[in-house]
């Protein structure tokens, strides 16, 4: 596995308990390698980015992201196109 980098041209916003917050978007390979997955800052942290706006956080939910192509795999997790 590999360390969790900045992916610089891409923003998400993020809605927890009605409370909206923009972050930066990270990228860290998943399984073999070969895709990577999508992940906000939360706090301390990083939170797994899912399908139809669903975050690792239950309560958290991703509005909008902007400046990457993604796509879900076969788990529901958000990957680079």
């Amino acid at each position: 596995m590999g360390l969790f980098t900045v992916v610089y041209e891409a923003q998400a916003i993020v809605q927890k308990k009605g409370v909206f917050k923009q972050s930066k978007i990270y990228q860290r390979p998943v399984g073999d390698g070969r895709q990577v997955g999508l992940y906000v800052a939360h706090g301390t942290g990083f939170v797994r980015l899912y399908g139809a706006g669903a975050c690792g956080i239950p309560d958290m939910r991703w509005e909008e992201l902007h400046g990457c192509t993604f796509e879900a795999d076969k788990l529901g997790r958000l990957i680079r196109a």
